[in-house]
């Protein structure tokens, strides 16, 4: 993580730090979209969480991600910078 602040991109991420689940999900309630890239991945939780408060999910092709995004409410990328962009 500490590296990742250092990296120099074209966008902006805000590092929250540790939450409760009350302050988590009224963020992702208040949220646009949560992405979630990951190079591994089985069954994610965070990405059935942030559904079941209705927000839309950005994330990558890996695991059993797929079978939790359709059209509807998601959207799946390779797991590049670019593609995220």
């Amino acid at each position: 993580l500490e590296s990742l602040k250092h990296e120099n991109r074209n966008f902006t991420i805000h590092y929250l730090g540790q939450k409760t689940a009350s302050e988590i999900s009224s963020l992702l309630a208040k949220s646009n979209y949560f992405l979630h890239a990951s190079e591994t991945e089985t069954f994610s939780v965070v990405i059935a969480e942030a559904l079941a408060t209705g927000t839309p999910v950005l994330a990558s092709r890996r695991g059993a991600i797929p079978d939790l995004i359709i059209p509807e409410c998601g959207e799946l990328a390779d797991n590049k910078v670019d593609c995220w962009i």
